[in-house]
């Protein structure tokens, strides 16, 4: 009986931890994807704007 919540307990908690570890990674993937596109945007957006001041 000991053994089985024992078991259930470590059960619990190695998913929790990963759970947890699969939420950081995922929330780390998307803020350095969404640093990155903003990064492209903005430097199109300030070559787009220096040939407007050019033409």
């Amino acid at each position: 009986q000991t053994t089985t919540a024992l078991i259930a307990l470590i059960a619990l908690i190695t998913l929790t931890v990963l759970a947890a570890l699969t939420a950081m990674t995922a929330m780390t993937t998307i803020s350095i994807v969404s640093k990155l596109m903003s990064e492209c945007y903005l430097e199109r957006h300030q070559e787009e704007q220096e040939n407007n001041l050019s033409a």
